[in-house]
């Protein structure tokens, strides 16, 4: 029985990585823009296992790892990968908007901590006490 160089060849309850079949998995991989690593994790493996099969370290794929493989290749997680991958970006937004009203929120207590003792001190500069007011004036007076 001959196979052609593309198919996946059934060895041992496993599949061969021929070159093209290791081809394929690395630029499926860089097209989605994973490493190893992340690779890995989504498939749970470890990141040398992504590797060594597209570095044909490893002749054969284990069949606990074969229906994993196949739906990477055919295309079944992309839309997975595609989420996860922005995803991170709107938590980091998120956090950034977080950091900056925690920020505002301290400034706010500084100076009302200084209003408290007594004012600001007389050479503060008036004009950086007014944008500062002016910054905080919707955690002052929330909009929502």
């Amino acid at each position: 029985m001959h196979h052609s160089r593309t198919e996946v060849i059934p060895l041992q309850g496993g599949i061969v990585f021929t070159p093209e079949l290791r081809r394929k998995l690395r630029k499926k991989r860089q097209t989605l823009c994973l490493d190893y690593i992340r690779l890995g994790a989504i498939l749970g493996l470890h990141w040398t296992t992504v590797r060594n099969w597209e570095k044909g370290r490893v002749l054969q794929c284990q069949r606990k790892n074969l229906r994993k493989l196949r739906d990477f290749l055919a295309g079944n997680l992309d839309a997975r990968i595609i989420e996860c991958q922005e995803e991170p970006h709107r938590h980091i937004e998120a956090s950034a908007r977080l950091t900056h009203q925690i920020f505002l929120n301290c400034l706010r207590i500084n100076l009302e901590y200084l209003d408290w003792l007594g004012g600001v001190p007389k050479n503060a500069a008036p004009t950086f006490l007014d944008r500062l007011n002016e910054t905080l004036q919707p955690i002052n007076h929330p909009s929502s």
